[in-house]
């Protein structure tokens, strides 16, 4: 898990650690056209509703590829894709992933 999160790439994550991560897709027209990060982690499971993924940007909770992201209009696109996905967190522990499907 701090591969996942120091930086490192998701070839250094375990199968098993990518498995057992909650995950959803996402095509890459969304990503071109830029998906909202609250959005995101709604749709991931990673907060409930927009108003909590705002409280968790706000208080610097919300995490992309272990970056610490505090604007809740930052916007996920192409270049936030590593090996096919884009890793999220909320805090320390809870992770999840938005899986490309090329659609």
């Amino acid at each position: 898990a701090q591969a996942l999160f120091s930086g490192g790439d998701a070839g250094e994550l375990s199968a098993d650690a990518l498995a057992a991560m909650p995950s959803a897709e996402v095509s890459e027209a969304e990503l071109a056209d830029g998906l909202g990060l609250l959005a995101a982690c709604v749709r991931v499971g990673l907060a409930k509703s927009n108003g909590e993924a705002r409280r968790l940007c706000r208080g610097g909770g919300l995490r992309v590829w272990g970056e610490a992201v505090k604007d809740e209009r930052h916007t996920l696109g192409p270049d936030d894709v590593r090996d096919g996905m884009v890793l999220l967190a909320a805090g320390k522990k809870r992770k999840a992933r938005l899986v490309l499907n090329g659609g």
